[in-house]
């Protein structure tokens, strides 16, 4: 991002709005926008320097870096997955977020992300098929996957990779080319899912 959106993820506070829609920000902008929010939180100003163990606590540099990387960049799965991750660590009575309690958190972001009220047995089956596949597009989804979805086309299952997008279960991959979309990497592939289950 350039000009006014990036100045607003990384202005003082640091706060940005879910409804913004903005492209992936970079790993040096997104660990930024780490530090400003975790100091909007705090009661006493903290040394903003990026190497400061202090400007990411109750995160480690390493775990901080870890939580960038598994956002991706993307705004909304950065503040999904930290706020999950947070919540774990208080559970867990954590004063640091190691790579352990970090590692927890991720689980629990998965279990989490998958187990929302609001989504049925049709977008599930949509969202597995984006994680088996890794991307999915019109162009790699065959007549099986679309009989599978009880759909005869896949601009029927737009609508669906909509919803999951809203959920943040899945993205569209910025791309001239035809629609692709990739699932949220913090999701558990499904058979993965069923064996953490039983």
């Amino acid at each position: 991002p350039s000009g006014l959106t990036r100045d607003l993820l990384i202005s003082e506070r640091g706060l940005f709005d879910l409804a913004l829609e903005i492209t992936a920000l970079d790993q040096s902008t997104t660990y930024q926008m780490l530090i400003n929010y975790l100091a909007s939180a705090r009661i006493n100003k903290t040394n903003k320097d990026e190497t400061n163990p202090d400007a990411v606590h109750p995160f480690t540099l390493e775990t901080a870096r870890n939580l960038c990387a598994h956002s991706q960049g993307i705004p909304r799965w950065f503040n999904r997955i930290a706020n999950y991750v947070l919540l774990k660590a208080a559970d867990l009575k954590a004063e640091k977020i190691t790579p352990d309690v970090f590692q927890q958190g991720l689980e629990y972001v998965s279990h989490k992300l998958r187990g929302q009220s609001e989504l049925t047995p049709e977008d599930y089956y949509v969202l597995d098929l984006v994680l088996e596949k890794g991307v999915l597009s019109d162009e790699n989804v065959t007549m099986d996957d679309l009989k599978r979805l009880k759909t005869q086309q896949f601009s029927q299952v737009l609508p669906i990779l909509d919803k999951l997008i809203q959920f943040d279960l899945v993205r569209r991959l910025p791309t001239d080319k035809a629609a692709e979309y990739q699932g949220n990497p913090i999701l558990l592939p499904p058979s993965e899912q069923s064996d953490e289950e039983e």
